[in-house]
């Protein structure tokens, strides 16, 4: 009984190895059927190009490039014909936009510091009237003397202690004769 699991244990894993390297093939098969070759890549497929096709072809690529990049100056402004006489192309004059713009800028960080100073001015203004305001009550209130009189008290008045007096006191500082 044992011989015969390890016999059907054999047969299975052979048969499984079978099944992988059967997988494997078909799986190789259509990664190499895929697959692009260098020739293919380049797109000479067997034709070759005698030196005089590969010279057209230089000159062609040269031109194509010469375009792009005559199209490229045009765009910020440069003629490649003036750069070789050593003029530009009249195009943006970017100093003066920036001589412009920075002109711009301090004009309105002037305006907003003369409008910060103005407006410190007005609140030092409305602070000095309220200060005035309020020196006129108090001396408005200070020259009515009979106010002072009655505030100040009478000369003979007799001076109050604060506080209670230490015989009214007893030693568990409880005032004696009040329950």
């Amino acid at each position: 009984m044992n011989d015969s699991v390890v016999k059907g244990m054999v047969k299975g894993f052979k048969q499984l190895g079978e099944e992988t390297v059967e997988r494997v093939v078909e799986e190789g098969h259509k990664v190499l059927d895929k697959t692009i070759t260098g020739k293919e890549l380049l797109g000479l497929d067997g034709e070759t190009m005698t030196e005089k096709e590969m010279v057209e072809k230089g000159k062609k690529d040269n031109l194509h490039k010469e375009s792009e990049i005559d199209k490229v100056k045009a765009e910020i402004g440069i003629n490649n014909k003036n750069v070789q006489q050593g003029q530009k192309e009249k195009g943006r004059d970017i100093e003066g936009e920036v001589k412009v713009i920075r002109e711009e800028k301090k004009k309105k960080e002037d305006e907003e510091e003369k409008e910060f100073l103005e407006n410190l001015k007005k609140q030092r203004e409305l602070e000095e009237e309220d200060d005035r305001r309020n020196a006129e009550m108090v001396m408005m209130q200070s020259s009515n003397s009979s106010k002072r009189k009655k505030s100040r008290g009478s000369a003979f008045a007799k001076n109050k202690k604060s506080g209670v007096d230490q015989s009214q006191m007893s030693q568990t500082s409880e005032f004696k004769g009040k329950i």
